[in-house]
């Protein structure tokens, strides 16, 4: 018996029939995070969050506020996949990222034009529970080598 992977589907299991409401948490949280919305970022998180990133993981609303600014100083970021539903409570989308400052791109002159050659696979995870986000997750995206 063969499968094509193209005609499968993810199906979610919703006991709780929560899952329409994570979404649009989930979807309003990306949508404010890539605008810059502020306030209404720390109206869709809990005050206890947990927000990793490439700098470290910090807990709290006003960490996370802090770690955002600085990813948004230091970092581009393009999203290739809308949000994609993994469980009822745990969401991702992927894309990929562009440093603009530290590392190469602080060298003088032709630190920012060596950057635009390179640009890195990524993935944002999200955990929502109660309708509040409670884990926020940027990485990068890790693919098996071939040599």
């Amino acid at each position: 018996m063969s499968y094509s992977l193209r005609k499968l589907k993810l199906l979610v299991d919703d006991p709780n029939g929560v899952l329409p409401l994570n979404l649009n948490v989930a979807k309003l949280f990306c949508a404010a995070e890539d605008d810059g919305e502020v306030g209404e970022l720390c109206t869709l998180m809990r005050r206890d969050v947990h927000y990793a990133n490439f700098w470290g993981v910090v807990r709290g609303e006003a960490a996370a506020l802090a770690v955002l600014k600085r990813e948004q100083s230091a970092l581009r970021l393009t999203w290739s996949t809308p949000i994609s539903t993994i469980t009822s409570n745990t969401f991702e989308r992927r894309g990929y990222i562009h440093f603009t400052s530290d590392g190469v791109a602080s060298i003088p002159f032709i630190g920012s034009w060596l950057t635009k050659f390179s640009q890195r696979l990524v993935r944002e995870s999200l955990v929502v529970r109660d309708g509040k986000v409670v884990f926020r997750d940027l990485s990068f995206q890790w693919a098996l080598g071939v040599h």
